[in-house]
């Protein structure tokens, strides 16, 4: 199965303590890790062991190279362990990017995400990326800043402009860590050529925008992702589509996600971005009450409509009632079932939804005989 970018920024980050001071930082090389200067500085001063933890485990840290804490204040830690994965180091920010990070705050020491906008750029070359509405805490010092438009980790988290308010804070760019550290470049490449999990997460869009030519090609997918955007008050409907489709789910051609897989531990708008994002094929259940719902058609079918459109994703709307959709954004595309009776009015709801199976197992076979780039 492929992992999302998210879970995989979240498996590449560790926690880092001194003592009593802790930070975060991440993977960016087979045992070696990236953080901030100013995480270790006290071990440097005192010789105090450095502790790095990842899943669970606590592993000795040494420091393999450092930077001057004031500035560029990075450093990468030399860690016994070979099996790790590690983030794609790549591309930039630009104002209003949309920023995730994960890392190990205070009030987080099992580790949390937080999502930040691109506030522009500081410093006198533009080398430090500002982010706002989002709260750096103590310990998020270390964390990669992905930039969820490039699906790279564009900087590293540094500084905080106020600790209690979504004041947000300052990180650095990838590019002055390549240039400070520039045997990460050739690091990078080696393991991003053998491990495809990083770049098997990457939609098409994002690679276009990384305009990395040595990134492997990424692997088809045994089975294509489904998202579905329907309104909770077609429910009932909703579960009767899932019926009609379970034999593409057994069958291993297709896994499909809706709100309703989100648990509690989740951050609802974060999991429902990285699905609506990772999918291959996004299911439109239409109805008044899907049209009438500002988060279902201003920011879910927008976003599918963008990657419709970039030949990303293919959307499918299936029509459950009577509604306008026809004068939508996607209400020149082709609507299941085919002769254009919304499900709700068949006699037989069992004939409507055989119908909508046997379309999208179509679109599922079209999908996987195409290029590997059209199913990411």
């Amino acid at each position: 199965m492929v992992q999302s970018i998210y879970e995989l920024v979240t498996m590449c980050s560790v926690r880092v303590t001194v003592g009593n001071a802790q930070g975060s930082g991440f993977f960016v090389a087979p045992g070696l890790v990236l953080t901030c200067a100013h995480v270790i500085q006290s071990a440097q001063k005192s010789g105090a062991p450095i502790q790095v933890i990842w899943q669970g485990k606590p592993y000795l840290g040494a420091t393999y190279a450092s930077r001057d804490a004031l500035y560029p204040d990075i450093a990468l830690l030399k860690v016994a362990i070979s099996n790790n994965p590690c983030v794609l180091l790549a591309g930039s920010a630009e104002p209003f990017s949309d920023l995730y990070s994960y890392g190990y705050a205070d009030t987080e020491p099992g580790g949390a995400s937080a999502t930040f906008a691109c506030d522009g750029w500081a410093g006198p070359q533009n080398e430090l990326v500002k982010f706002k509405v989002g709260q750096v805490r103590p310990g998020m010092s270390g964390s990669p800043l992905l930039n969820r438009e490039t699906g790279s980790v564009c900087g590293i988290v540094q500084t905080t402009l106020d600790r209690s308010s979504l004041l947000g804070g300052k990180g650095l760019l990838t590019r002055v860590i390549f240039r400070e550290f520039p045997e990460l470049e050739e690091a990078q490449q080696a393991f991003h050529t053998r491990d495809k999990r990083w770049s098997d997460a990457l939609t098409q869009e994002q690679r276009q925008k990384l305009q990395l030519n040595w990134l492997a090609a990424p692997t088809v997918p045994d089975k294509l992702k489904v998202f579905v955007s329907y309104s909770l008050k077609d429910e009932a409907l909703k579960e009767e589509f899932d019926d009609a489709v379970v034999m593409l789910r057994r069958n291993n051609l297709i896994e499909s996600w809706s709100y309703k897989d989100i648990t509690a531990d989740q951050e609802k708008d974060v999991e429902i971005q990285k699905h609506l994002d990772t999918a291959n094929i996004i299911i439109l259940l239409v109805s008044n009450s899907f049209l009438a719902s500002n988060a279902l058609y201003e920011k879910e079918m927008t976003r599918a409509m963008e990657r419709h459109k970039a030949g990303t994703a293919r959307i499918v709307p299936i029509i459950l009632r009577y509604c306008e959709w026809r004068d939508t954004p996607f209400g020149k595309l082709l609507g299941l079932p085919r002769n254009g009776k919304p499900i709700a009015t068949w006699s037989n709801r069992d004939e409507a939804f055989y119908e909508v199976a046997r379309e999208l197992r179509r679109v599922v076979e079209e999908l996987k005989k195409s290029s590997p780039l059209r199913l990411n």
